[in-house]
């Protein structure tokens, strides 16, 4: 018996302006793995990190120079769901 994959083929919307939090280093640099929509998930996801060994908690961070700053993203989806699992040239 066969087994049939139902897909739903849709186009995402481009994200424009969107307004977000982003943690920056003392030297510019925003650290894009602490993306957020709001500054208390911005703090939560630096906690959670440094909980599991993969960061420095937030309150540290802060006395090393680094801030939450506000940011306005914009993306454009230009793959698909297997462009990740793709060889790189």
């Amino acid at each position: 018996m066969a087994t049939a994959i139902l897909t739903t083929a849709f186009t995402p919307e481009p994200v424009t302006n969107e307004p977000m939090y982003c943690l920056f280093a003392p030297d510019g640099n925003w650290q894009p793995m602490t993306l957020s929509p709001d500054f208390a998930t911005c703090v939560a996801v630096m906690n959670l990190l440094a909980q599991h060994n993969v960061g420095t908690p937030f309150a540290r961070l802060i006395k090393q120079g680094y801030k939450i700053l506000p940011v306005s993203v914009t993306a454009v989806v230009t793959g698909d769901e297997n462009t990740a699992f793709q060889k790189q040239a």
